[in-house]
């Protein structure tokens, strides 16, 4: 039988107290990006981007439904011509940035500046050019334009959290050990390694998708990312992992596609990333069932429907 996590009950009670006090809403504010990642699984929207009303409008929509948490993504979040006055728009909301941070010029810098940017994730895949240019690019002008957010945060300039997001891949998995150290020395407050995951049709799915003989290396980088940042995102990648890799999939019954409100680069809004269900502006509207085939990707829903403190103390039980 296909192994699923159950969110029945009380459980579900207080899952669906955590996220309503939350109020949080991802918004993958433009389809445009300057690098061409090997790993790039969401072409959908590629080069897609709305124009200046519809975002001004989406900002009025967002402080109408009180959403208190945006959290704004790309494509590259920075490319996007208006950002800066959709921080001023979105003033009384707490704004998480993820950027790949190649643009660190006076435009850039006056976004992540802004007060209500609460975290700024950026990605990086590895520190020795040899790697994580082959996987991203950039890698020298990456590092440098991190260290001067630091520069900046000491400065009092910035008050956000500084993060590393590192995709974990066949390619760079001996190399996050080296990361996490280096990220911990210079002062960066998390690092969040986030296992590929690519469809068996993507060209680069036998290069670098994980497989269960890397599962003693993952354990060892999420134990160590758990004793750098205390995180606690080590956990539930790996579990699921490790599920994974047991029973080829893993789905959560009982979820009723409301665990985030999305907002994608057209300026369409749905119930969830991942099965997209449209939203009509005054309540979320129901799934067509109540089950949700879960990627490993999804971090939205996992830091909610496993097993963390915040959810029950014990976490969801596991069904054997």
């Amino acid at each position: 039988m296909m192994p699923y996590f159950e969110i029945a009950g009380e459980e579900r009670k207080r899952l669906f107290s955590l996220k309503n006090n939350r109020r949080e809403v991802l918004w993958e504010i433009t389809g445009n990006c300057n690098q061409q990642c090997r790993y790039c699984y969401d072409t959908r929207t590629l080069g897609v981007q709305i124009d200046r009303q519809r975002a001004m409008d989406i900002c009025q929509m967002i402080r109408e439904h009180r959403w208190e948490h945006v959290h704004i993504t790309g494509g590259e979040t920075l490319l996007f011509p208006d950002l800066a006055e959709i921080c001023d728009a979105l003033s009384a909301q707490q704004v998480y940035l993820t950027t790949n941070l190649t643009l660190l010029g006076e435009r850039e810098i006056a976004v992540l500046t802004k007060p209500n940017v609460v975290s700024i994730a950026v990605s990086l895949d590895a520190l020795r050019p040899a790697v994580n240019d082959a996987l991203r690019g950039n890698t020298v002008l990456v590092i440098e334009h991190l260290k001067r957010l630091l520069t900046l945060r000491k400065q009092g300039m910035i008050t956000a959290q500084i993060r590393i997001h590192a995709v974990m891949t066949r390619y760079n998995l001996k190399d996050l050990f080296e990361l996490l150290a280096w990220a911990k020395a210079i002062g960066i407050d998390e690092v969040s390694c986030q296992p590929v995951h690519l469809d068996p049709a993507h060209p680069c799915y036998g290069e670098l998708s994980l497989t269960a003989e890397d599962l003693p290396e993952i354990r060892k980088i999420y134990a160590l990312e758990k004793q750098l940042f205390a995180s606690r995102y080590g956990n539930t990648h790996q579990e699921l992992l490790e599920i994974y890799y047991e029973n080829a999939q893993v789905r959560i019954w009982g979820c009723t596609k409301e665990c985030i409100c999305y907002i994608d680069s057209q300026g369409q809004l749905w119930n969830c990333p991942l099965k997209k269900r449209p939203w009509d502006g005054r309540q979320m509207l129901p799934a067509e069932e109540d089950v949700c085939s879960l990627s490993i990707q999804c971090m939205t829903c996992l830091k909610r429907l496993t097993w963390q403190d915040e959810l029950s103390g014990s976490g969801a039980p596991l069904l054997p």
